[in-house]
């Protein structure tokens, strides 16, 4: 049976909300806002149904709403059910996929069989009774089975397990071999982390290598990646619940503004097509390096292996980012079929490896950490290192701050990526006042959410 993969694009939205809509590229289906077919498709988008295989056996197909696709997959799971199908339907954005399930739930209509859902969307998705509880029956997924920092991403105010994470957000640092061993005398990522062994490092070895490469070369591309390794690092986050505390990112914002004023972060996007560019360049050292960047990212920029990379784990420890979420809504057609698909990916011994081998990445379960080397690969474009297994180390003994979601969480990082972006925008930072720019955060997230709890600096 062929397997489709369909493309929404939100067109119009429900009162308060308004998103502008662009065509599906050519040659895909494409499903507007009410989902029926457009000009260029020929199939309307319906939740999971009962089609008829080429041997003539019944076969169930699961619908799932996503920004992604897993086609890769599919075959593999093919081999333990080829009796369901899945369909992908495609949307430009996590916030599309959310508007659509709110427009479903005010309207009425109809949800797919799984809906994925980001970390910037759970505040808002997992406080609609609409999803199913994997721990009930007939599932009986066991929360402990999980890696730890996921559980807050993939439970309900309620204490519900109505989603399944995809991975772990693991997050190391990457550094480009050959400017290592220039300005720091080696890339062997055991001596690098000696070397870095707090993040006062990368600003004293930083000017060393803005001295002598005459300001051309930076420590990093981007502020967002400065700011989000060492926040993360901390302790307290800036969201609790419903509660505010912005003082919690000082110290990552103190230190982003230390390194702009001395010159050693560059003024890309993070994940932008400038930054995209600098993975084959030799003009920043390093990265921060989330466990899906080398699979997704470098190895489809730099396809002719252009540029080495390390892998380090960070001054603190490694950090967790956040990770999105696989949810079954209540009402779906065809919930069974659903979780066969959902538990294979996520939890089964044949799902995993599969992920593990085809895509290449992780998974949310506890145990496939603890079992020596079921995550080990050399890996061709970071010098042979097994980055599967650094990172399988570094998943069980991650430091700082656990990703939760809150209702809040979308118009507060709005309002620190403003900040970040008026600290690139900045010559070279002298012109910036933290305090005021705190007190405007501030200002806009109280305008915009009134009903947010702010704590009080001491």
């Amino acid at each position: 049976m062929k397997k489709k993969i369909m493309y929404y694009t939100a067109a119009a939205a429900a009162a308060c909300m308004l998103l502008s809509a662009c065509q599906g590229s050519s040659g895909t289906e494409s499903v507007s806002a009410d989902g029926t077919q457009t000009e260029s498709g020929s199939i309307q988008a319906e939740s999971g149904t009962t089609q008829e295989s080429e041997d003539g056996q019944a076969k169930t197909t699961v619908t799932m709403w996503a920004w992604f696709d897993k086609e890769k997959l599919i075959p593999a799971f093919h081999e333990s059910y080829p009796d369901i199908d899945v369909e992908f339907v495609k949307f430009n954005s996590s916030a599309d996929v959310a508007t659509k399930v709110q427009m479903a739930v005010a309207s009425g209509g109809e949800l797919p069989d799984i809906v994925a859902v980001s970390y910037n969307e759970m505040g808002a998705m997992w406080n609609l009774d609409i999803w199913e509880d994997l721990s009930a029956d007939p599932y009986n997924l066991d929360p402990d089975i999980f890696v730890p920092s996921l559980l807050p991403m993939m439970t309900d105010p309620n204490g519900r397990l109505v989603g399944v994470c995809e991975k772990p957000g693991i997050t190391g640092i990457g550094y480009k071999r050959e400017l290592a061993k220039e300005y720091f005398g080696t890339d062997d990522p055991d001596e690098m982390e000696k070397i870095f062994s707090s993040y006062d490092a990368f600003i004293e070895k930083g000017k060393e290598v803005r001295d002598k490469s005459n300001g051309t070369v930076f420590m990093f591309p981007t502020v967002e990646e400065v700011f989000n390794l060492v926040y993360l690092s901390g302790q307290t986050p800036y969201l609790k619940g419903d509660t505010l505390n912005l003082e919690a990112t000082r110290r990552a914002f103190d230190f982003v503004l230390e390194m702009k004023k001395e010159g050693l972060v560059d003024t890309m996007e993070f994940e932008g097509p400038a930054h995209d560019n600098s993975l084959i360049q030799k003009n920043h050292i390093f990265g921060m390096m989330p466990s899906y960047f080398p699979t997704s990212k470098i190895k489809n920029v730099d396809k002719d292996k252009t540029i080495q990379w390390g892998l380090m784990t960070p001054p603190e420890g490694a950090v967790n980012m956040a990770s999105n979420a696989w949810a079954i809504p209540k009402n779906a057609k065809n919930k069974e079929a659903a979780f066969t698909w959902l538990n294979w990916f996520a939890v089964s011994d044949e799902g995993t490896q599969a992920v593990r081998d085809i895509w290449p990445t992780f998974s949310p379960v506890k145990k496939r950490y603890e079992e020596p080397g079921f995550y080990s690969m050399e890996d061709e474009w970071f010098g042979g290192q097994d980055i599967m297994k650094k990172f399988s180390e570094m998943t069980l003994t991650t430091k700082g701050i656990e990703p939760k979601y809150s209702k809040y969480l979308s118009t507060v990082q709005e309002q620190i990526n403003i900040a970040l972006k008026t600290i690139n925008a900045s010559k070279d930072g002298s012109d910036i006042d933290l305090d005021q720019l705190f007190a405007d955060m501030e200002k806009q997230i109280v305008s915009k959410e009134p009903d947010i709890q702010v704590e009080q600096a001491e």
